[in-house]
């Protein structure tokens, strides 16, 4: 980039930046808001999820990795204090969708296990995302946030009834 190219980017820059952080803000909170709204509506008959007071325990995180790319995602908390979480959420900049963004649901636990799918609903596939195997959907023209959301949730739940436990020594 030349000098002159440099100039205009940063004044530019400094007269758009307070309205797009505020639009990169407000886009987070509401797919946040939306993950929680689809995590507590989820009926789960292989997972059981905490609830302290009576709430459902979730938290909402958003973040960027140089290497693993950007996402936010909402983690549902279970009942078991021995760590099963479930984990639902947004990424960008995966192999799995370098240009645009995928949809992913997860099990977690303290040391993280497989999830066991066989035959998955398409469009849902079974990915390695980091170091967690994941149930994912990539954003395409036909993608629906809430019904793909559910689509992949009850995957979720579906392979967590297929699952056997460790063994703990």
């Amino acid at each position: 980039m030349s000098s002159e190219e440099m100039g205009k980017f940063l004044r530019d820059g400094l007269a758009r930046y307070a309205a797009a952080k505020e639009a990169v803000l407000l886009f987070e909170e509401k797919i946040k808001n939306e993950l929680e709204r689809f995590l507590k509506s989820m009926e789960w008959n292989h997972f059981v999820p905490s609830r302290p007071g009576g709430q459902t325990d979730i938290r909402l995180l958003s973040g960027t990795h140089p290497v693993h790319g950007t996402w936010i995602n909402a983690i549902q908390y279970g009942a078991d204090k021995g760590g099963v979480n479930v984990e639902l959420g947004l990424w960008w900049g995966t192999r799995l969708a370098p240009d645009g963004a995928a949809l992913y649901a997860s099990r977690r636990t303290r040391e993280p296990l497989d999830v066991p799918l066989k035959d998955p609903v398409p469009p849902v596939r079974c990915e390695a995302l980091g170091k967690i195997r994941s149930l994912v959907i990539v954003v395409g023209p036909e993608f629906d946030l809430e019904r793909d959301a559910l689509i992949l949730l009850k995957e979720l739940d579906r392979a967590m009834g297929e699952m056997k436990e460790p063994t703990r020594r």
